[in-house]
């Protein structure tokens, strides 16, 4: 997927799930090779297909961090077909992260949620979800997620005719 071969990483996440489910290998290593699939075949712009991957391992018991991926790449599918339920996994997502004490996975929650409140036009709420985020993304170093926390302020602060505002945090 680096070296932006999506034709070959897709074949490839197909055949690594294949040989697992061929080879009996446990439901959280197909978990998770679904999981990796669904999230190729989402940036492939294939999400039904992504979707119903997903489903595919819903009721598998999944370690938390996993559990956590998995509800947060199916609320961003969720959220492309304007789905309410694509809050809640968020939020679920978020609550995982938070109690196993992944400040990264946090922020990148955080950062999702603050996106939905903004094109709800609730930026009073986004901006709540933004300040939460911020210190924990610059703590783990998350350079791509401060700089789209600063990003979404900027829109918000330009949704809002505050010019001079959204100049400082672009």
């Amino acid at each position: 997927r680096e070296q932006d071969a999506m034709d070959a990483a897709l074949d490839a996440a197909s055949q690594a799930v294949q040989l697992a489910m061929a080879n009996h290998c446990p439901e959280v290593l197909i978990a998770e090779l679904r999981n990796t699939r669904a999230d190729l075949l989402r940036l492939f712009g294939r999400d039904q297909e992504a979707l119903e991957e997903l489903s595919a391992t819903s009721s598998i018991e999944m370690p938390p961090a996993l559990r956590s991926r998995f509800l947060h790449l199916k609320a961003l599918l969720l959220k492309r077909y304007g789905a309410p339920q694509a809050l809640e996994h968020l939020l679920e997502s978020y609550q995982h992260d938070r109690l196993r004490g992944d400040d990264g996975g946090v922020a990148i929650s955080l950062l999702a949620i603050a996106r939905i409140f903004t094109e709800e036009h609730e930026y009073d709420r986004a901006r709540e979800r933004i300040r939460e985020a911020l210190p924990l993304a610059d703590a783990c170093g998350l350079v791509n997620v401060v700089a789209s926390l600063a990003l979404l302020w900027a829109d918000i602060d330009l949704a809002e005719g505050k010019a001079t505002s959204a100049a400082t945090w672009l």
